[in-house]
């Protein structure tokens, strides 16, 4: 096994954010008079995505996955991390996250919009948004930028958001590709 790159990290899952995730961050989600409007962020194939949820965040609650994500200029902020329910048995859900991302983070656009989910070697979690641009022409660690490229680029239905992650700690990456 090649050895672990010391960059402070060691687990990144990313998700490429559309127009209606950025409705879900601001609260704004509600299209219909009758209610709803889903205010938490999907991820799946839930196989793939829990077990790295349940490294970030190891409390478990009736099998909910609760902790903090942290900020650079907020107070760290309470985070659900929902399992796949009978109705979505393949999604693994951030929930309310309207809630635990602090309205100033929030991007304005999500044309060229990516969230990373960091662990760091200190076991806390660091929700940060980039873009494929930044990962391409600024100074990201390989280790992290290039698995991340790969996965958002990679091939697959126009239906389909990209997201993967990549585990620096134990090694290998993924992404929803089609494959």
């Amino acid at each position: 096994m090649p050895e672990r790159p010391n960059i402070g990290v060691k687990l990144v899952i990313y998700k490429r954010i559309v127009e209606g995730d950025l409705s879900k961050f601001t609260a704004t989600s509600n299209i219909t008079p009758s209610g709803g409007g889903a205010r938490d962020l999907r991820f799946s194939p839930a196989a793939m995505f829990f077990p790295k949820f349940q490294r970030m965040f190891p409390a478990d609650t009736d099998g909910i996955l609760r902790g903090q994500f942290f900020w650079a200029n907020h107070a760290p902020t309470e985070a659900e991390i929902h399992p796949p329910t009978n109705s979505r048995p393949n999604e693994v859900r951030i929930g309310k996250i309207h809630e635990c991302f602090p309205q100033e983070v929030i991007p304005s656009d999500s044309t060229d919009c990516v969230l990373l989910i960091v662990l760091n070697d200190a076991g806390q979690v660091y929700p940060h948004f980039t873009s494929l641009a930044s990962l391409r022409n600024e100074n990201w660690h390989p280790a992290v930028r290039d698995p991340i490229i790969r996965g958002l680029i990679a091939p697959r239905s126009a239906k389909i958001t990209a997201m993967g992650y990549v585990d620096i700690e134990k090694g290998g990456e993924y992404s929803n590709e089609r494959t």
